[in-house]
């Protein structure tokens, strides 16, 4: 029987390339070195993990619908982190989600941003579109494998990279475990001031 399942081999790389510029271009241009560079990908390990994930449940799916929907967001993925990193070289900061909607009937801002550099990527993305892989047995245990050693860079990047570098993250396992888990409510007061004030209100009252 004919597999028809495939997994999109050329968007995987055409991302990993970008990760790897990306942090290239920061180390450069925050004139760093190299420790920094492993740094900066391996911070974004996990953004490629996640995309990593999605297309393994693409090429896994049974059904065409599902299939074509994550299919797109894997793409729209895909162009959100494109859009982001050259925002991120050209702003040095993120470019939020909202104001990517909000721009997105203003193209001419978002390419305001955008050099040759970046029509390159965009041209090399829309080629990495057309090339797949069959889904095989092969193809299969290796991106599982791939997946399980992105999450471990990830989680090894997050913990022993420097602070400052963490804002150039895509995405962080650490952020999203803030936002999930309340956070515990912070005096705004020391230890020593509160044991300060308790110590005098008890005089006054005695």
């Amino acid at each position: 029987m004919h597999n028809r399942k495939k997994f999109p081999v050329g968007l995987m790389l055409f991302v990993l390339a970008l990760a790897v510029y990306k942090a290239a271009m920061l180390t450069v241009s925050m004139m760093v070195d190299w420790r920094a560079f492993l740094f900066l990908f391996g911070l974004d390990t996990f953004f490629l993990a996640l995309l990593l994930l999605v297309a393994l449940l693409h090429s896994f799916a049974a059904s065409r619908l599902m299939r074509r929907s994550l299919w797109l967001l894997l793409v729209f993925l895909s162009v959100t982190y494109l859009v982001d990193s050259f925002v991120l070289l050209a702003l040095n900061q993120h470019a939020p989600l909202f104001d990517m909607g909000r721009y997105a009937l203003e193209p001419g801002v978002v390419f305001s941003f955008f050099d040759i550099r970046a029509y390159a990527a965009i041209l090399l993305m829309l080629i990495s579109l057309l090339t797949a892989t069959p889904f095989t047995k092969g193809v299969k245990r290796s991106a599982i494998v791939l997946l399980a050693l992105a999450l471990a860079i990830a989680g090894f990047s997050s913990v022993h990279a420097p602070l400052p570098l963490t804002r150039y993250a895509m995405l962080s396992p650490v952020s999203l475990i803030g936002i999930v888990k309340p956070q515990a409510k912070v005096s705004s007061y020391s230890e020593e001031q509160i044991e300060f004030y308790s110590s005098h209100v008890h005089d006054k009252a005695d």
